[in-house]
């Protein structure tokens, strides 16, 4: 800009303002001002670089912070229910197996610090005191018809889980009594079953057994053993990871029938089914609690 101011001086005095003489002070402060603005602008841009790149950070950090805040809020059921689970000594299992017939329905109790399995059949047409429950199949029923909490449910087909043993591993039960059922022959002592349809009889079986449906139960029950011993089991056919609790399973811990509550039978109208009164309910609350 001097320059420039120059170079306008030199060409005026070449025209009709050549007699007119510029003030040389008012020159002076003029180039002055203008260097002075040019020193202002310089001095100024890094402090306004500064306040930007400052700006920026403050942005992306709250936006990072409240995006790990949205994150943390969206799993904090979760995270909770986990927490919950971890606090627990023992928690129930629903194990649901079904076929044509009726289906085996056991409510299993897992407790990880004394290493104790237990379990309970449960019947999908139950009185609980003078209350009539109806396909008590799912653990919402199960629930509500028993006041307990049921952690996991497990829907299984029989014929899921022969295919399994017949192309996994198969598995050895002890068998109480000589029968036949389908085509398949089981003889008292240790059977092996080592294909789904041996599998599916040993395990459906119920009209031939003094003990019924009881007796169904209790042999899902010895072959839920064996399976829990397997890790394939959990991953393939309850496809779940597993936890402290399914360790207690994997341990070889013995799945014992609960032979201190008592659940009788019921015949209403001619109707089939099964009752469990006040004393028996809070006995079953205690240990399945």
């Amino acid at each position: 800009m001097e320059e420039k101011l120059n170079k306008l001086k030199t060409s005026l005095d070449k025209t009709l303002y050549k007699d007119i003489n510029f003030e040389e002070q008012l020159q002076n402060n003029t180039i002055t001002k203008l260097r002075n603005r040019r020193s202002e602008k310089r001095r100024y841009k890094p402090l306004f670089a500064l306040i930007t790149v400052v700006a920026v950070a403050f942005i992306l950090f709250f936006s990072f912070d409240i995006s790990t805040l949205h994150r943390n809020s969206a799993n904090l059921g979760d995270e909770v229910k986990s927490n919950e689970m971890i606090g627990n000594e023992s928690i129930n299992y629903l194990i649901v197996m079904t076929r044509e017939a009726e289906p085996s329905i056991l409510l299993i109790n897992i407790n990880y610090k004394t290493n104790g399995v237990k379990y309970i059949p449960i019947y999908h047409k139950l009185y609980v005191e003078n209350t009539f429950f109806e396909n008590l199949m799912t653990a919402q029923d199960i629930e509500k018809a028993l006041s307990i909490e049921v952690e996991k449910e497990f829907v299984l087909h029989d014929h899921e889980i022969g295919n399994y043993i017949e192309n996994q591993q198969d598995i050895q039960v002890e068998n109480e009594f000589d029968f036949t059922h389908g085509d398949s022959q089981f003889n008292e002592g240790v059977v092996t079953l080592n294909t789904a349809e041996k599998f599916v009889d040993f395990t459906s079986m119920r009209v031939q057994d003094p003990r019924g449906h009881n007796g169904r139960n209790m042999r899902v029950a010895t072959v839920l053993e064996e399976l829990f011993k397997q890790e394939d089991f959990y991953s393939i056919i309850l496809k779940k990871e597993i936890d402290k609790f399914d360790e207690v399973l994997l341990s070889g811990s013995n799945l014992k029938l609960d032979e201190q509550i008592t659940i009788e039978d019921q015949y209403i109208n001619g109707n089939y089914s099964e009752k469990i009164n006040k004393e028996n309910l809070v006995m079953l609350q205690k240990s399945f609690k």
